[in-house]
This record gives structure tokens, C-alpha cells and sequence, in this order.
């Protein structure tokens, strides 16, 4: 079994921490479907690697290889092991962080590929340094998880949740900005404020939290 050991290091500090990924599990290429801004479509076989950061274009290789400008593409949609197609999508986004000390949100200007989970009456989002394709669902397994929120009628979405795969000190720091503006952004769902304020919704409850507020 093939296993990959990750040191992270973090910009608040010089933090160790380990994390273990099976790489034996799951795909990090899939076949796919790129959605341009123009209208037309290409599929082929994507690597997930190329939705990062840093990347400028994605790489699909189909009929032949294409490179792709990111702000060219409107969203990608991945197909499952079988064939099929599933409703997991990605998309090319700002987001929104919020900045505790003034209570408010602050937009950064940057985009970032994002991987729609969730969608309702508020989409959930979320972006990591590495995703998998693993019995038909995408995997964010990359050492920090960073999960947003879009509500109907808002246009970017907001920074909410940080989950890590390893421990760290920065855990801390994650907990703290997920107690001060989870309960702000779904203020209007009294019932899931008071298990945010109570500890029985943490920050890696978000999916549960998005579920429930959409019902």
C-alpha cells in the first residue's frame, strides 16, 4: 500500500504535523466536462491536480490536449467510475473571508477552483490542495479543507469552515474564527445558532449544518 507522508508547514509559525494519505484509493484523474463561457463544452480526462491555486489553465485531454484559461470556463462537471454523470461541480470563484476585528466581511480578489457539495438554499463549496474521485464522490484530502457558503441572491461565497486532515495549533485559530461568524452568516436559522453556540455543531459539522439549513 502506497503512502505519502506530508509535512506541513505553517506561515503562523513553524507547526509540525503529519498526515497519511492512502494514496492506493481513489483516482486523481477522472473523466470530464468543461463548461466555456462561450458556449461550447470539452470533455476528456482531467487531473484533478490542475484545479489549484496557482494554476492559470486547465489541462483536459480529449480528441487532443487541451489548456484551457481558467476565467475562460464557466464550471467543470466530473463523471463518476461508472460512467455517469455527477452533480459534482467545479467552479472558478472569489470568496468572501470574514475579518473578526471589525465584524465584517472582506472580499479577496483572487479566484480559486471550488467543488460544489451541496445545493439548496445555500450552496456549499469547498477547495483543497488535493481532491479524489472515490465510489462516486469527490474527496477533498489535501492538508487544509477550507469550505464556503453562497446563500440566494449573494454572488460570492463566504469563507465559513476550515477543516484540517492532521492536528495542528492552527486548530485553534480555525475554532475561534468558525464560533465568531458561523452563527452571524445563518442568523437566520435560530435553531442551528444554538447548537453552533452550545458545541454541538463544530466547524467539522458543516456539511451537516448546510443539510439542515436547507431543508
Amino acid at each position: 500500500m502506497k503512502k505519502i507522508l506530508m509535512l506541513l508547514l505553517l506561515v503562523t509559525g513553524v507547526v509540525k504535523a503529519q498526515i497519511t494519505i492512502d494514496l492506493d484509493k481513489g483516482t486523481k484523474k477522472v473523466e470530464a466536462i468543461v463548461y466555456k463561457k462561450n458556449g461550447s463544452t470539452v470533455k476528456g480526462t482531467l487531473k484533478l491536480l490542475s484545479l489549484q491555486l496557482l494554476k492559470k489553465k486547465v489541462e483536459i485531454k480529449g480528441d487532443k490536449k487541451y489548456k484551457i484559461k481558467n476565467g475562460e470556463i464557466d464550471s467543470i462537471q466530473v463523471f463518476n467510475e461508472k460512467g455517469e454523470l455527477t452533480p459534482y461541480t467545479f467552479y472558478y470563484k472569489k470568496r468572501d473571508v470574514y475579518i473578526a476585528k471589525k465584524k465584517a466581511l472582506k472580499s479577496y480578489k483572487h479566484h480559486m477552483w471550488m467543488c460544489k457539495l451541496l445545493e439548496g438554499k445555500a450552496n456549499l463549496y469547498v477547495t483543497t490542495s488535493l481532491f479524489r474521485l472515490l465510489d462516486g464522490k469527490i474527496d477533498a484530502i489535501g492538508s487544509i479543507n477550507e469550505y464556503f457558503v453562497q446563500k440566494q441572491g449573494e454572488t460570492i461565497p463566504s469563507t465559513i469552515s476550515h477543516v484540517q486532515n492532521s492536528f495542528s495549533l492552527s486548530n485553534k485559530a480555525y475554532n475561534k474564527y468558525f464560533k465568531a461568524y458561523a452563527p452571524i452568516f445563518f442568523s437566520d436559522d435560530s435553531t442551528i445558532v444554538s447548537k453552533i453556540n452550545s458545541g454541538e455543531y463544530t466547524r467539522k459539522d458543516i456539511e451537516k449544518i448546510v443539510e439542515e439549513y436547507n431543508k
